[in-house]
């Protein structure tokens, strides 16, 4: 398997957005579940990035627009990009056994081009020492 590679542009929402816009709504929180998931989902149509076939590390680069945003708070968006590469059939499921590890990174803030690039390493390629 080779490495598998989505960008989407523009930023995710932050665990305190979540909160203030759901306020413990369950149906709040679906719906704006599924709205994050499918810009994951469009970005597979279009990028057409391949599929998972074994197990992997996953790295997120989480390219924001300012410093303001904690990386925790960022990083939460995990949630939502996993479910949205099973939902585009990249990532067969978000178990234990296909998601071996996953590393965030936070590259300088582009205010013009705020992205996530998440790439699916193979884990057998991975150096773990």
């Amino acid at each position: 398997m080779e490495v598998v590679e989505v960008r989407v542009d523009g930023t995710f929402l932050s665990l305190n957005e979540v909160i203030r816009k759901t306020k413990g709504n369950w149906k709040s929180y679906h719906r704006l579940s599924k709205q994050q998931q499918n810009r994951i989902l469009v970005a597979c149509l279009q990028q057409k990035p391949g599929k998972v076939t074994e197990p992997v590390l996953v790295e997120f680069h989480w390219t924001t627009a300012s410093l303001r945003v904690d990386p925790d708070n960022t990083a939460f968006s995990v949630k939502f990009v996993l479910d949205g590469l099973q939902d585009a059939g990249v990532l067969p499921k978000d178990t234990r056994k296909w998601i071996k590890a996953i590393h965030h990174e936070f590259p300088d803030p582009d205010p013009d081009h705020p992205h996530v690039i998440v790439r699916l390493v193979p884990w057998q390629s991975v150096d773990v020492d």
